[in-house]
């Protein structure tokens, strides 16, 4: 008897009952109702037909079961997406180092104290590499000089914090760029001009960052960010950057404001067991089909809109791959919004996260497209879950949405993990 191939969305998630063969239903009946009639050898020839259509029911049923498991989809380039919920089975992420000072001595002979002294610093690492050392509180009142040599590091001690007095235009500004691989920014408070009028954040103007980088490697770790306009870190380009142990908070404008910004080509993006509260959106992407990060360990609450906002890029990728691991988030808004197809995939993995106040993933295109025979419709939602799943599944070639805790009693969780 020929089995029948399942295609690999007739497969069922390991959720769901398999399908029941119609063959045992449609011939038993029949072959019962003439048992009064039939001979020795014909009742011996029905039980032979009844003992095949079982055997080859069996196997119609085991290859159900191999084809919907997450190992076989997963390497057919399918998507497992069983429903998230239930008893939280997996534990918070540790909590963040932020604030911590540097036990070893460092040499200060380069110690920075105020803006002059800074740009004479930057100038300095410019033509002779090296780092900068922040030595004191002072503010920034007009623009630095670029960061241009490769592998400068500046590093505080203590408390200092550099206030920035420069309002952003139009035109996307910083306070530090860094064009120029191998930067590193360690133990260094910023604060942005949106601390003039902290609760008012709607009337914040420009679009002003901390830090913008447009090289690769660099790392940021043990930072504490907050009151920029635009983003805390913009990483315009580069590969192999790292975030870090790092708190970025406030960067809470309503239509901006992000902790961490991936534009153009930023791809391989490390953001972990970091603190983000009362940003618009803790990590963001402007979309393309080469961008791709990794968020894991973060807690990420009091969020405006979405913890993690994925936008679909002027080629109509929303990126490559996007993991977000063993999270802790909390406040308004879904965890993930993505907006545009993937090269690769999504995978949302281990996450605890507060369902009453958004969604888990939502799926939702900036322009209308057509991917795998499918049309997606600008501003629809796509749910990954339920009688869309399918559908949804065509957004992206592959990828996992498994094991996260999604739970309304959301204190009692975060007590019970504490």
């Amino acid at each position: 008897m020929e089995m029948k191939k399942l295609s690999r969305h007739e497969a069922q998630d390991l959720y769901a009952p398999t399908r029941t063969s119609s063959a045992r239903i449609s011939i038993l009946p029949r072959a019962f109702s003439r048992f009064p009639r039939l001979s020795a050898r014909g009742l011996a020839v029905v039980f032979l037909l009844v003992a095949l259509v079982s055997g080859c029911e069996k196997e119609l049923e085991l290859q159900e079961l191999e084809e919907s498991s997450p190992t076989a989809q997963l390497a057919k380039g399918d998507i497992f997406w069983p429903n998230s919920g239930g008893s939280c089975s997996v534990g918070p992420p540790p909590a963040p180092f932020w604030g911590a000072g540097y036990s070893a001595k460092q040499s200060w002979h380069r110690a920075v104290k105020n803006q002059t002294q800074l740009r004479n610093a930057i100038n300095h690492v410019n033509n002779n590499g090296g780092t900068i050392y922040i030595d004191g509180t002072f503010t920034v009142t007009q623009p630095l000089p670029k960061i241009t040599r490769d592998n400068v590091t500046i590093l505080s001690r203590g408390a200092f914090k550099i206030y920035d007095n420069i309002a952003g235009g139009s035109k996307a500004s910083e306070l530090f760029r860094v064009e120029a691989a191998g930067f590193t920014m360690k133990n260094v408070t910023i604060f942005g001009i949106g601390r003039l009028n902290p609760g008012n954040p709607s009337a914040w103007a420009g679009k002003r960052s901390a830090v913008a980088v447009t090289k690769n490697n660099a790392r940021f770790e043990r930072v504490f960010i907050r009151y920029f306009t635009h983003a805390a870190i913009r990483l315009e380009n580069g590969s192999g950057h790292k975030v870090l142990n790092s708190t970025l908070t406030n960067q809470n404008r309503s239509d901006l404001g992000y902790g961490v910004l991936l534009r153009n080509n930023a791809k391989n993006v490390l953001i972990k067991r970091n603190r983000f509260d009362a940003n618009s959106h803790s990590v963001a992407t402007t979309g393309g089909r080469f961008q791709s990060y990794r968020a894991e360990g973060n807690w990420t609450t009091n969020t405006v809109k979405w913890h993690f906002d994925v936008h679909m890029g002027p080629d109509n990728w929303g990126g490559n791959k996007v993991e977000i691991i063993h999270n802790v988030s909390n406040g308004n808004g879904t965890l993930l919004l993505v907006r545009g197809p993937f090269t690769n995939g999504v995978y949302v993995r281990k996450n605890l996260h507060n369902k009453s106040a958004g969604k888990l993933v939502e799926l939702k295109p900036d322009r209308t497209f057509s991917q795998y025979g499918q049309t997606f419709f600008a501003g629809n939602f796509y749910s990954p879950f339920g009688l869309e799943r399918n559908k949804a599944r065509t957004f992206f070639s592959k990828g996992e949405i498994t094991n996260n805790c999604v739970n309304q009693n959301f204190s009692a969780l975060l007590n019970q993990a504490n």
